[in-house]
């Protein structure tokens, strides 16, 4: 077992060195940044817009793909960080660079993350190699501190398209139907480093079908035990004739491996006894579709059930449970969704259900029926509770207009906000009750919407970042009559 485990890290470390195949000539040396707070909260990882402390720490414009990529170049696209202020609302005259590097990848999953001193992202690598040809595929996945004077390059990827997530001593990338990890926690905090030194790389999870993992919505140092911190999948047993999954979870570290639901889940004690192949009805296999954090201590997954009866397997339907780290996952908790295979899942809550989607339309499951809530085709960003009623947001098919719908009372459509959208990878987020969006009018600049201050009357998108020199001349020429 020891030499298949060094095997498999001998295999992964190629990744984690790749940096030193190419040519490294950048030295990461950038001003220092006075302020943040690495003891306080980080709220909304994983996106491109995260609060901490006093300030707001976000991508500064979009341009997409770039043919440069040096350190300190960067202004549009890099990580910027601005002063909130005591509304809410940001204060651009503070918006400065933290990382000068571009901050594009190809998955819309992907997003930046900051866990106490360090903010953690990744970065087109387009170093060239000795026939000076520049790449076209590898990624960059690198830590700067809050202050900007210590930066770290922790691994290259060969790829701009894996999923990926940070964590505060793991990056998890999924590589096939495996989940890989690149080890962080004995790299140094006070020295700068261009080529991985002290990361080290290996195999979470083998031969998963499907999977889901969140950040923790908000994360402080040194807290407490959070189900965030575990990745929920499914995978197949080794016996290829078995005719059933494993739902499982692991924490991102490894140190605790569950299995929520197997063949006997949903036997009796005397079904198990008699042999669960005589009852081919109660053994499924499972496929998540989506899920939801509610808290440190629960999730709640959305997912299908399938039975194999003969050479068919048929979906049952699909289905919602909470698992909690105290008590598991509990049959008698399980709630029917509907008897549809369904594809788009919008989880809320468990006590409050999901929107999903059937003949191009959507339907709002509010945990025991199902009720038409948006009857066209549309693109869902959320649904949120805001002063106790629950709403799902969406755009339509020009990104030119924001609707809600109030799921509580069923209330008509209604346009909050018009805007239009850039057509970006990552199209949105969602900081609270906050939306953020590239603002295709606006040099595709990132707009925000407090989505709690609508009264009736249509929101404004707001500027967040500052223009480069190259935008604000355009700017400037566009609105020179206006003075």
């Amino acid at each position: 077992m020891k030499k298949r485990l060094l095997i498999v890290v001998a295999l992964v470390a190629i990744i984690v060195i790749a940096a030193l195949t190419l040519t490294a000539c950048n030295k990461f040396k950038w001003g220092k940044i006075d302020g943040g707070d690495s003891s306080a909260a980080s709220v909304s990882n994983g996106g491109y817009v995260v609060e901490q402390g006093d300030y707001v720490y976000f991508i500064n414009g979009y341009i997409g793909s770039v043919e440069s990529n040096d350190w300190g170049a960067a202004y549009k696209q890099s990580i910027m960080r601005c002063k909130k202020n005591a509304d809410g609302t940001y204060d651009n005259s503070t918006a400065t660079v933290v990382v000068p590097k571009s901050i594009y990848y190809n998955n819309a999953k992907a997003g930046f993350a900051i866990f106490g001193n360090f903010i953690y992202y990744a970065t087109p690598n387009l170093e060239k190699d000795k026939s000076g040809a520049a790449s076209t595929t590898h990624t960059d996945f690198m830590r700067t501190s809050l202050d900007g004077t210590l930066t770290q390059r922790i691994a290259t990827l060969n790829s701009r398209s894996n999923d990926f997530m940070f964590t505060p001593t793991r990056i998890l990338y999924f590589e096939g139907t495996a989940l890989r990890y690149i080890d962080f926690s004995k790299m140094s905090t006070t020295k700068t480093t261009n080529n991985g030194s002290g990361a080290t790389a290996g195999t979470l999870i083998d031969n998963a079908s499907t999977y889901y993992w969140n950040y923790d919505a908000e994360y402080t140092v040194g807290q407490g035990a959070s189900i965030a911190d575990y990745i929920f999948y499914t995978k197949a047993v080794n016996n290829s004739y078995e005719k059933y999954n494993e739902l499982k979870a692991i924490r991102y570290d490894g140190s605790d491996e569950k299995t929520l639901a197997t063949f006997s889940t949903y036997l009796t004690e005397a079904e198990v006894a008699q042999g669960y192949t005589n009852f081919p009805e109660k053994v499924f296999t499972f496929s998540l579709k989506n899920a939801v954090v509610e808290s440190d201590n629960q999730v709640t997954l959305y997912y299908t059930k399938a039975v194999q009866l003969g050479n068919s397997s048929t979906v049952i339907g699909t289905f919602q449970n909470k698992v909690t780290l105290d008590a598991g996952f509990v049959v008698a908790n399980e709630k029917l969704v509907s008897t549809q295979d369904l594809s788009d899942v919008v989880g809320i809550s468990y006590d409050k259900g999901c929107l999903y989607a059937s003949d191009s339309k959507y339907y709002y499951f509010n945990g025991t029926d199902s009720t038409l809530a948006v009857g066209k085709s549309v693109t869902i960003l959320k649904a949120l509770t805001v002063e106790n009623s629950t709403y799902v947001y969406y755009t339509d098919s020009d990104k030119e207009k924001f609707y809600r719908v109030n799921l509580t009372t069923a209330d008509n459509e209604t346009v909050i906000l018009e805007d239009h959208m850039a057509d970006v990878s990552y199209a949105y987020d969602f900081v609270g009750n906050k939306i953020f969006y590239f603002a295709e009018d606006d040099y595709s600049y990132i707009h925000y919407a407090d989505l709690s201050k609508y009264n009736g009357e249509k929101l404004e998108g707001t500027l967040l970042g500052k223009f480069n020199s190259e935008d604000q001349a355009k700017y400037d020429e566009e609105h020179k009559d206006e003075e």
